[in-house]
């Protein structure tokens, strides 16, 4: 299911519903963890961010088993030079039935990178990271829970990044 357009996508919704401003720089399903996306958000000012990892990497076969946490891993220490203290939410990747046991070119389920994804934020809690939140996810076709890190402020900036296209949030 695809957004009609950009007011539709859930960015705007979420931002329309807790009435922050938002300017959406999307990457359109070409983001693979890059290095050049995490510096951005690493060097811009953020109250709160949240990341939905892995469904671009995952559908072009980006990354193998192997490679996977690491690069998960890499790109959100890269974000933490730059926010070492703001909450950040990882989302992992957005159902999709039909690829959730669908092997890709580098041998990777759309469950696989889901697990992997979850385990790269668990390693980084266990070493310490108190700021990086995991939502426990909902039964299929139903809605996320969310995370108590939200800012207390209508004045915190907000960073988003969905399939890793930033999409930058500033709350009214």
């Amino acid at each position: 299911m695809y957004a009609a357009g950009p007011s539709d996508a859930w960015p705007a919704l979420v931002a329309a519903e807790r009435g922050w401003r938002l300017r959406n720089l999307g990457l359109a399903g070409e983001a693979y963890l890059d290095q050049l996306v995490a510096r951005t958000i690493r060097d811009a000012p953020a109250g709160m961010i949240v990341l939905e990892l892995g469904i671009n990497a995952y559908l072009r076969g980006a990354f193998t088993a192997r490679s996977w946490g690491p690069a998960v891993c890499g790109f959100l220490d890269t974000v933490r030079d730059g926010h070492p203290r703001t909450p950040v939410v990882v989302l992992t990747p957005l159902s999709a039935p039909e690829r959730e046991r669908a092997v890709n070119a580098a041998g990777l389920t759309l469950e696989g990178a889901r697990t992997l994804t979850a385990e790269a934020v668990r390693v980084l809690q266990r070493l310490g990271d108190r700021d990086l939140h995991q939502p426990t996810r909902s039964p299929p076709g139903g809605r996320r829970a969310g995370v108590g890190c939200g800012p207390a402020r209508k004045s915190v900036p907000i960073v988003c990044a969905s399939g890793i296209s930033a999409v930058w949030s500033t709350v009214s």
